[in-house]
């Protein structure tokens, strides 16, 4: 296993206050960082102008705190990775790692996708784009996008 690379794949954790991470969220992804894992990947991290799947979902913003999370995880071994992400306005997300109707659930999102004409699919890529800027300013170094089976808009 010496010529792999070791990464901790996100995690919603909830430790978010008013969008925010608060300490709780710092110490969780520094406590798990160290010189054995490549890259801490945090997550889902809502693009400015995005949305959350749930209010614990954290906003990517200029806020300190985004670049403390950064320098803990590296000062712990790691390099710091993000997953920026946004889901539909309005979309509230599965509180089960599964959902009881998928088919259902894809043709309601596919629904969604249809509704959006170019200027709004162009506001999300610049979301993205805005997003990766603020993120390799707070010093993350690795930027993930969610699969597409995460629904998020970042996968059209």
């Amino acid at each position: 296993m010496k010529n792999r690379l070791t990464f901790f794949l996100p995690v919603n954790t909830g430790y978010v206050t008013e969008g925010l991470p608060d300490h709780r969220f710092l110490d969780f992804y520094s406590g798990r960082s160290s010189a054995s894992l490549y890259c801490a990947i945090v997550g889902n991290v809502v693009v400015p102008g995005g949305h959350g799947s749930n209010s614990s979902t954290p906003v990517l913003s200029d806020a300190p705190i985004w670049g403390q999370i950064a320098e803990a995880i590296k000062v712990a071994g790691s390099k710091p990775g993000v997953q920026l992400a946004t889901a539909w306005q309005g979309y509230t997300g599965n509180k089960k790692f599964r959902s009881s109707e998928p088919k259902v659930f894809l043709s309601e999102a596919r629904q969604l996708v249809d509704q959006m004409d170019a200027d709004a699919i162009e506001k999300v890529l610049r979301s993205f784009e805005l997003g990766a800027h603020i993120a390799i300013e707070h010093g993350f170094e690795r930027m993930r996008r969610p699969r597409p089976i995460d629904f998020s808009v970042a996968a059209i």
